[in-house]
């Protein structure tokens, strides 16, 4: 079932239901969730290929187009990170 798919009357009622659990709910969450769903994000990976040439001596690397990483020859950088791969 999604969003699509639902009725209109279902939707309203799984609503409803989301409403009154909020209205119910302390704002605690237990210790063995919160460590639960850290470790669920932390366990979230994705893998990003990147592709390297060497062109006159220097590297050249470049990232895919959908790739969250900003590529400039030997330099990578993603939020603040920048990593420079030097060859020797």
């Amino acid at each position: 079932m999604t969003a699509n798919t639902i009725a209109p009357d279902e939707f309203e009622a799984v609503i409803q239901t989301h409403i009154n659990w909020a209205a119910d709910w302390d704002g605690n969450l237990p210790v063995d969730e919160f460590f639960g769903l850290w470790a669920g994000l932390l366990e979230e990976r994705q893998t990003l290929a990147l592709t390297a040439r060497i062109v006159g001596g220097e590297l050249k690397l470049t990232a895919p187009p959908e790739s969250p990483l900003v590529v400039m020859d030997n330099r990578i950088r993603l939020n603040g990170l920048e990593l420079i791969i030097n060859l020797q």
